[in-house]
């Protein structure tokens, strides 16, 4: 856990969201010596070494600080800075902080180490194949991902993958960064946005020449969000030539985008025609069982191992894409973490409150899932809420307490008082009951799923 000393547990936690979106070289430059505050609702008051510092944090980690926060604490957060310069006594002599001017990237044409040096500083660590959840929505982007990787300008060249925000297109592009950087040597990975930049800082500065050297002589050009491209005529042309030179060189040229090149307005015919010369494919949103997996994998990246309850429920509840169930994850993780708080239903409906839609918030009612378990397993509401204790009414009742939690606001109280005035602790044996049955009885998880699936679309 990437923490420092003598700071409170927000601190903590904010360092720690701020660790897994940033390298470890990152982290350590410019994280390591802060002290962090949180102030609710919405200040964080970071204390730096420098004004040097200060700036290059709102110049280029601004965006994660912010996401680390927003995670946290579901708010968007104001930075307000300070200058301690007891803090740069943490500062090794030489580090970029000390210079009197901002540090520049190494890059093949700055004498510092080739394109293969400079990748390996922006890529995240955790975006691997190891940590990439294959599914039905995702098995032939992986499949078609590890095809290049074992044959690199031969295999689908270009390979285009396509697909709604954050449903891991950067994911892929980066673990075959990594696995061809180690293999294949000058691996480039940048955004179509820096792309764009770099571009017009060399017209500016009249370094075009060493722009186009750095870009034509890569061996691998990974290019993220290219439909970014769209109505920059100077970008595309140089584009176009880039691409020309490395497809005919058998180079590797990998690319995302939010839509089929055909379908990304004001991009030149040329180019499109070129971005299908490979593979075109689609990365589709993922179903409620790869969810559930991810959100384990996440969680097990982070430490902490969840239960097959609060897995399926932020699967369940959070469905848009996987960047929204990383975030999920790491909330519920934070505030477990911050109040030494147990991961239960009530932790996981505060974290997840704003993720949900008004419906899920509101949510169905216990008599609703009295009603729906009643009818599945044919037998009379007052039977489930009686005091009987046969097989046929124990087995509902506890079904019934599981699927209260899960899907209602209910407290284990609520839940114990409706269903036939059990107390809390007979209601949390229940639950723990199903959830065994769950985890290894195929066909009861299916029955279970389903009156999940008919609960979570009550009221539509």
């Amino acid at each position: 856990m990437a923490t420092t000393a003598d700071v409170d547990p927000r601190s903590c936690a904010i360092l720690d969201g701020i660790a897994a979106h940033v390298t470890p070289q990152q982290f350590e430059t410019w994280f390591r010596p802060l002290t962090l505050e949180f102030v609710p609702p919405d200040e964080i008051r970071i204390a730096v070494p420098n004004r040097f510092h200060q700036v290059w944090i709102e110049r280029r980690y601004q965006a994660v600080v912010a996401d680390a926060v927003r995670q946290l604490a579901g708010v968007t957060p104001r930075l307000v800075f300070t200058v301690n310069e007891a803090l740069g006594a943490h500062l090794a002599p030489g580090r970029p902080e000390e210079r009197d001017e901002f540090p520049i990237e190494v890059d093949a044409d700055d004498g510092g180490g080739d394109a293969a040096d400079a990748v390996s500083q922006i890529l995240n660590p955790d975006y691997t194949f190891e940590n990439f959840v294959v599914g039905p929505s995702n098995n032939f982007c992986h499949a078609a991902a590890k095809a290049v990787a074992e044959q690199p300008g031969e295999t689908y060249n270009p390979l285009f993958i396509h697909g709604n925000s954050g449903l891991g297109k950067t994911h892929l592009l980066q673990a075959l960064c990594h696995l061809l950087q180690a293999r294949h040597g000058k691996v480039m990975y940048l955004s179509c946005e820096d792309f764009t930049n770099h571009f017009i800082n060399a017209i500016e500065s009249g370094s075009l020449e060493s722009f186009r050297y750095r870009y034509r002589h890569a061996d691998v050009l990974a290019i993220d969000d290219v439909h970014f491209l769209a109505e920059k005529e100077r970008t595309q042309e140089e584009f176009f030539h880039t691409f020309n030179t490395l497809y005919n060189q058998q180079k590797q040229i990998i690319l995302s985008s939010d839509r089929h090149p055909k379908d990304i307005a004001d991009l030149e015919e040329r180019l499109v025609s070129r971005f299908k010369w490979g593979l075109v494919i689609r990365l589709d949103a993922p179903p409620l069982e790869t969810r559930i997996a991810i959100v384990k994998k996440k969680a097990r990246m982070r430490g902490v191992e969840l239960g097959d309850t609060a897995a399926h429920y932020i699967g369940e509840h959070v469905k848009e894409n996987v960047r929204e169930l990383e975030g999920a994850v790491n909330r519920v993780i934070y505030l477990a973490r911050l109040g030494g708080r147990e991961l239960d239903m009530d932790l996981l409906r505060e974290a997840l409150a704003d993720l949900m839609p008004a419906r899920m918030r509101t949510g169905p009612g216990l008599s609703d899932v009295l009603r729906i378990v009643a009818d599945r397993f044919g037998i009379r509401s007052t039977e489930i809420q009686s005091r009987k204790q046969t097989k046929s009414v124990v087995y509902p009742r506890q079904v019934c307490m599981y699927l209260a939690r899960m899907c209602t606001q209910s407290s284990l109280e609520e839940i114990g008082a409706h269903f036939g005035g059990r107390d809390h602790t007979t209601v949390h044996y229940g639950i723990r009951k199903v959830e065994k049955l769950v985890a290894h009885d195929q066909d009861i998880k299916r029955v279970v799923d389903d009156l999940v699936g008919t609960l979570t679309g009550h009221g539509r």
